[in-house]
């Protein structure tokens, strides 16, 4: 149950200036220069702070970390230069942003830094320095928190876990364990359970250690030995938790997935796929759903799932190859050159040595990709990439020409915030309950599930306690839609089986009953009235005889019937460009027929679909494209997903294409290019996203909302331009009292639970109006 309608602000903005054609593209936005040689040393990981702000820059020769200012395109700023040990080179930031660590190769030591909230300045906060150690060139992990963290010391074959909250300078690590000769790369695992170490020289191997939570000290777990070499510049990346460790074999072409759940040495791998030539470094995606495999000459994508088995058992990986980006030339890559992802794993980012660029890719493309998506000039020798937490920067840092190049990345934003919240009159609203807002978002409408309709300021920030017009005595509103320049005001009671209508002032909000449309035997519960996109035309369903009324507010009548017997009239649509109405007719003979619109608004009978075996429910709909020439239909009964031409006329049996991904599907919509569809499943409580072509529909994407429950009350909107699908979900608990609205990319691909953003509310959410 709902005690308020709140009104949140959608913001849709493309970030960038690049002049590609997708999201995805990367423009210069400065160059760092230090200045001095061997500033920058070989290998050095510069990092940015979280929100892009700021970047952090090792300076070899001086043993210092330079802190600079990227707010100003074009104009980079230095604003702290903190000393470290000597010769610092690699760094660390922590997922919370608060702590900095680096490495300093010569002093054989790491210092921690704390970073300022609001400034991005930095305090030495202490300094691990052990005796005896050589920490030659590795890398620093840190925990989540910044309170603790794992090096490998490559001359002694040791893993160190030390206390990176400790002050002051301190050589007592927490561990001190063996490893592989020479150990080369180190990986904490996301959830902080795990660390992975390779070996060096031609040990071929990867340890698995354990964190000891009471202690936080490291037991080691096994050993992965691949049965083919690898070399000092493979490297090796796992998922989350460790359990499943993916390594690239350079001299065999191949890429392995070993298991790493298991005690003892593992020198046979689970998966063996071959890949392009020379293999150098694989790179796993933030939600674990896509993999990239950086080559010499080649960048390949796979799809990479835990499936559990029909049989039951612990889940097994699925790896398939999904692309391959050949750089043109002179591009192509070496040791050292790093790849990044997005947050859903749509792009995919790359510095290339051979062409000094970074390189742009759809990491969503199937097959030979035709070329990157952009490409952004670098200087000499580019190597280690890094991103941005917020993904809206990459920094490139440039061994040979002694620089940085950082990057801004242009990519779909949308930001949800509250903006208001409306209390319908002190009087519980239900999941029947439609709302309704105007084209510029500054006027709403909802009714309550007493007898009233409110008109509000949806304009204003914060509580909104005053309406600015009631009307009451209306037995039971469910929903409000609005007319598209708003001068009329359709409300259905189906208690009395009748439509109301109001004019609406949209200046002051003031709503005047203009006359009462009595639906022939009924209408759908919780179904807004279907407008006409330009002409001030209503059209209205009928449960009794499957038809369809034509309402015209203005002459206050019916100007068109359209009856289909033994069918039960459920939803009415009409297309983006108004030459087109869809209804959904349930009962013993379902169907969806097509109307052509005349110029007055009336309609004349084009098509009627009639399938062999269908079900569907007033929480069903027809979606159109924007032209009107593609409808999806998806069925609550029987799971389906059917792609229906619009165009077509006469009756028929067959649709274009169908497609039965689960057993509850509710409300479509589809993009207005008419290329991609978006289907609530109730039953497994996510958003399935599909490709649409003239002859077929092929599901892409599952985005499972997790604990965000999905149900029959829940609504899905897109923005105006097909980017981004909008859902409201009931929350973890309908009576736990907490709803949330979740902002999904409609290029999404795969199994995925990655958004653009959500936002939580008190009370578990109904329907959405965009």
């Amino acid at each position: 149950m709902l005690s308020a309608l709140t009104v949140f602000l959608v913001l849709c903005a493309r970030l960038g200036g690049t002049a590609t054609s997708q999201w995805g593209g990367i423009e210069v936005r400065c160059t760092v220069d230090l200045g001095t040689a061997l500033d920058l040393a070989t290998g050095a990981q510069p990092r940015l702070s979280h929100d892009g702000r700021l970047l952090y820059v090792p300076s070899f020769a001086h043993g210092v970390v330079r802190v600079f200012d990227l707010s100003v395109p074009s104009r980079p700023r230095l604003i702290q230069s903190v000393a470290t040990g000597a010769g610092p080179v690699q760094t660390d930031l922590s997922e919370d942003g608060k702590t900095l660590g680096v490495v300093n190769e010569t002093a054989n030591s790491v210092s921690i830094f704390d970073v300022a909230p609001a400034t991005g300045l930095l305090t030495l906060r202490g300094t691990f320095a052990p005796a005896r150690i050589d920490f030659a060139r590795n890398n620093v992990e840190i925990n989540a928190f910044g309170n603790w963290s794992v090096i490998a010391a490559a001359g002694t074959g040791r893993l160190l876990a030390f206390d990176s909250s400790q002050a002051g300078t301190y050589a007592t690590p927490l561990a001190n364990v063996p490893t592989s000769p020479a150990p080369t790369q180190v990986m904490m695992t996301r959830f902080d359970q795990r660390v992975l170490v390779m070996g060096g020289g031609t040990s071929n191997t990867v340890d698995v250690f354990d964190r000891v939570i009471q202690t936080n000290g490291l037991v080691q777990r096994g050993s992965i030995i691949s049965p083919t070499p690898l070399s000092s510049s493979n490297g090796f990346t796992s998922e989350s938790f460790g359990d499943w460790v993916i390594v690239a074999s350079e001299a065999n072409d191949i890429v392995h997935v070993f298991s790493a759940a298991g005690q003892g040495t593992n020198r046979t791998p689970q998966i063996s796929l071959s890949t392009p030539d020379a293999p150098l470094v694989p790179h796993i995606s933030e939600l674990d759903d896509r993999v990239g495999l950086v080559c010499a000459g080649a960048v390949a994508f796979f799809d990479f799932d835990l499936v559990f088995p029909p049989q039951g058992g612990p889940a097994v990986p699925v790896m398939t190859p999904r692309g391959v980006l050949s750089p043109p030339p002179p591009g192509g890559f070496a040791p050292g050159n790093s790849l990044v992802f997005d947050d859903g794993a749509l792009n995919a980012y790359v510095a290339s040595v051979s062409a000094d660029e970074v390189l742009a890719a759809d990491a969503t493309i199937a097959g030979d990709h035709p070329g990157p998506i952009a490409a952004g000039e670098a200087q000499s020798q580019p190597r280690f990439l890094c991103r941005s937490g917020d993904g809206r920067r990459l920094a490139v840092a440039n061994d040979a020409a002694n620089t940085v190049t950082v990057y801004d990345v242009e990519r779909l934003e949308v930001d949800l915030y509250s903006r208001g919240s409306f209390t319908a009159g002190g009087v519980l609203s239900t999941a029947a309950n439609v709302p309704a807002i105007s084209g510029d978002g500054d006027r709403g409408v909802t009714p309550n599930s007493g007898a009233s309709v409110f008109s509000f300021d949806s304009s204003q920030i914060g509580a909104i306690t005053t309406a600015l017009d009631t009307e009451s005595s209306l037995q039971g509103p469910e929903a409000a839609s609005l007319s598209a320049s708003g001068p009329f005001l359709a409300v259905t009671v189906p208690g009395l089986n009748t439509v109301e209508f109001f004019g609406v002032d949209l200046p002051t909000g003031a709503l005047t009953p203009a006359f009462a449309f009595t639906a022939f035997g009924g209408i759908s519960s919780a179904v807004p009235v279907a407008w006409h996109p330009s002409l001030q035309r209503a059209y209205v369903p009928s449960l009794a005889d499957g038809g369809l009324r034509v309402v015209n507010p203005l002459t206050q009548a019916s100007i068109d019937t359209e009856t289909n017997a033994g069918a039960v009239g459920l939803r009415a649509t009409v297309s983006p460009a108004g030459n087109r109405v869809g209804l959904l007719a349930g009962g013993n003979t379902p169907s969806v027929t097509f109307y052509a619109v005349q110029p007055a608004g009336t309609v004349t009978p084009a098509g009627r679909y009639r399938p062999a075996s269908a079900s569907w429910a007033a929480d069903n709909n027809v979606a159109f494209s924007a032209d009107g020439n593609r409808a999806v239909v998806a069925s609550l009964g029987d799971g389906s997903v059917r792609l229906l031409s619009g165009a077509r006329t006469g009756t028929y049996t067959d649709e274009v294409d169908v497609v039965t991904p689960g057993v509850e599907m509710t409300l479509a919509a589809v993009t207005p290019d008419g290329q991609r569809a978006a289907v609530l499943d109730t039953e497994t409580t996510g958003l399935r996203l599909f490709d649409l072509t003239a002859t077929s529909i092929t599901e892409r994407a599952f985005v499972d909302t997790h604990y965000e429950s999905v149900t029959r009350s829940n609504n899905l909107a897109l923005t105006p331009d097909g980017a981004a699908a909008l859902v409201s979900t009931v929350g973890i608990v309908e009576s736990q009292g907490t709803g949330s609205v979740l902002a999904i990319d409609t290029r999404l691909v795969g199994e995925t639970s990655a958004r653009l953003d959500s936002v939580r509310f008190t009370g578990s959410l109904g329907r959405l109006a965009l």
